[in-house]
């Protein structure tokens, strides 16, 4: 009889199996802990981090970018970021503002983001798009450039303000003038938006006459000049409207000059900001009224926007900042103070 031999096999032990399971499964909660930690470290760090951020303005000389500029020196404190405040001193030097950009991102300490408030719509927006291309994030601040690549906008809406502005005129007059615009810098997005907004609500007003439309490329003297050649053009001018601080401030002076000559033509002032001068003008009643923006808010807003971007996290594409119509009646109300004396703590 042929006797059949089975081979051994030996079976398996339960238990070696569960000590590779175990080892493995220890092995691989210790690197996902180690990965973990890693990201959470390098999170920390970048939360934690001195950020770089640059604010070049259109005129770093106007009251009112010294205001964008507290603001945003008082985020860069909540949010650990160094604000570094530049630009030309007067709104209409664009290629000086061109220059100091590229100074900026060709500088071997270049920003991490520049936040930037840009003297006109077309000339800054190659500029613009260098710097990004570059790898520093543009976030335009008051006025912007004509480029969609910019990663946020915070504004005024400026429409709405030249809006704002000619309801006032149109209802203090009711409805019958003739008008001399004080405009800016032809070629910002905030002048064209609020000369438009102007137009737009004085359109369908049959007895109000735009006379003229001048430009003193933000220079308070211009305006002044502008303001006195075009009274002895036309006469019958009536109502001065001025579109940003300067020319409001320049349209006041040419007033005074005119009472302080003997010239009684009752000329009534509208305007937009609020600086000290246009304070005073609006308590003596040389201003009737001025659209005031909240530049304070563009600066916060602006770093905060240009930090979470730097960590990040979701920003908004676009913000728009309050602006409210101040007459000489609610200047000193207790909501209007911190935006008509900015400045006063």
């Amino acid at each position: 009889m042929t006797r059949h031999r089975h081979k051994y096999q030996a079976r398996p032990n339960s238990g070696h199996w569960q000590y590779i399971f175990r080892s493995r499964c220890c092995w691989i909660i210790f690197v996902l802990v180690i990965i973990n930690t890693l990201l959470l470290t390098a999170c920390a760090a970048e939360t934690n981090r001195t950020w770089n951020i640059a604010l070049l303005v259109k005129s770093s000389e106007s009251d009112f970018f010294q205001t964008v500029k507290l603001g945003a020196e008082a985020a860069g404190k909540e949010y650990n970021a160094d604000v570094r405040f530049t630009g030309p001193a007067s709104e209409s030097e664009i290629q000086e503002q061109i220059r100091m950009l590229y100074e900026m991102i060709e500088s071997d300490n270049k920003p991490d983001v520049l936040l930037l408030a840009a003297a006109d719509v077309e000339a800054l927006a190659e500029p613009a798009q260098a710097a990004i291309d570059a790898g520093v994030p543009v976030i335009t601040v008051d006025s912007g450039v004509n480029l969609d690549s910019v990663s946020s906008v915070i504004e005024t809406d400026n429409l709405a303000v030249g809006s704002q502005l000619g309801h006032a005129v149109a209802d203090a007059v009711d409805g019958k003038a003739t008008i001399l615009l004080v405009n800016f810098v032809a070629g910002t997005s905030t002048a064209e938006a609020r000369e438009q907004g102007f137009l737009d609500a004085v359109v369908n007003y049959k007895d109000i006459e735009i006379a003229n439309i001048v430009f003193c490329n933000s220079q308070e003297q211009l305006a002044r000049e502008l303001v006195h050649e075009q009274l002895a053009l036309r006469p019958d001018i009536n109502v001065v409207v001025g579109l940003n601080a300067h020319g409001t401030i320049g349209a006041g002076r040419a007033i005074l000059d005119r009472a302080s000559m003997g010239i009684d033509d009752n000329i009534r002032l509208f305007g937009v900001d609020s600086t000290p001068e246009e304070v005073l003008h609006l308590d003596r009643g040389t201003l009737e009224a001025t659209v005031i923006q909240n530049p304070y808010a563009m600066g916060y807003f602006g770093v905060q926007q240009a930090v979470r971007l730097l960590q990040k996290e979701k920003i908004d594409k676009l913000t728009y900042t309050d602006s409210v119509l101040i007459t000489r009646e609610n200047m000193y109300a207790p909501e209007n103070q911190k935006l008509v004396f900015p400045l006063v703590e």
